[in-house]
């Protein structure tokens, strides 16, 4: 994999992740739930992960979990400025460790395993980060929890944006074929590969905003 390549995919997916969060962002109803969006870094780390080289699925799944780190979380119905570095990049090497093992023995060119891969590693990924981050908050260590903090409200936000994300990589996962990866292909192809996400990445994302635009308008 040309890090290059990856380096330029990853800024352009944060950037569509970050500046379009207004426009597809779905609000849940309970107490304590925050906005759900899907995560664009997710279905680029699961791709990276299903067909790159041992070695780099693991390094991109550091920075990604970093990027994600970053990020504001979701907490009390809105977007709290906490940012923990660490959770999540422990989160993704677990889900990349599982994704290796399975990759295997799925259809990796299926749009559906695509969306399948995403909801299984995503969801290791989020527990891990949700455990992490609660415990960080106990009374007997010296840090102090999150500002509004709940694990059971996480879990309940987390879930629902896994699986708005597993939705939207299904379309995304159409790339691979298009990009001439298959299940003997050379890794080679990988940079063509996410250079094709990418472009799949900004359709669906000026689709979604146009779909969204126009039911406000009519």
């Amino acid at each position: 994999m040309r890090w290059t390549t990856f380096t330029i995919t990853t800024f352009i997916a944060l950037v569509l992740e970050l500046g379009l969060r207004t426009l597809w962002v779905v609000y849940l109803g309970g107490v304590g739930a925050g906005p759900v969006s899907p995560s664009l870094l997710l279905i680029l780390a699961v791709f990276v992960w299903l067909w790159a080289s041992r070695s780099a699925a693991l390094w991109a799944a550091v920075v990604l979990g970093v990027l994600v780190d970053l990020q504001p979380m979701a907490i009390a119905g809105a977007r709290a400025d906490a940012a923990v570095i660490g959770p999540s990049s422990l989160g993704f090497l677990t889900a990349c460790a599982i994704t290796l093992q399975m990759r295997s023995v799925m259809f990796r060119t299926s749009p559906l395993t695509m969306g399948l891969i995403v909801a299984v590693a995503g969801l290791f990924a989020h527990l891990i980060t949700v455990s992490i981050l609660t415990v960080r908050g106990l009374p007997v260590l010296t840090y102090g929890p999150i500002s509004g903090w709940s694990a059971s409200s996480q879990i309940y936000t987390r879930f629902f944006e896994l699986l708005y994300t597993a939705i939207v990589a299904v379309p995304s996962g159409l790339h691979a074929e298009v990009a001439g990866l298959g299940q003997g292909a050379s890794r080679e192809g990988v940079p063509l590969a996410l250079l094709t996400l990418l472009v799949v990445m900004v359709i669906l994302a000026v689709a979604v905003a146009v779909v969204l635009v126009l039911v406000v308008v009519v």
